[in-house]
């Protein structure tokens, strides 16, 4: 695995389903307190990395 290879990837928002969704909530609930959850790594498709390669170049984030 190389540095910058996406190794799978999180959802956490709004948009999110599950724990993902659930992790958002709860920061908004608690908006001055420190918010952690594990998160498993679900496997991207291929759309999705391209789209990251996008985003990482633009932006410098880490989508991984």
């Amino acid at each position: 695995v190389g540095h910058n290879e996406i190794i799978g990837v999180c959802r956490v928002g709004v948009n999110a389903e599950g724990l993902g969704r659930d992790h958002w909530n709860e920061m908004l609930a608690y908006p001055r307190k420190p918010i952690a959850h594990w998160h498993p790594l679900v496997e991207v498709k291929k759309s999705f990395k391209e789209v990251c390669g996008v985003i990482l170049s633009f932006e410098s984030m880490s989508c991984a």
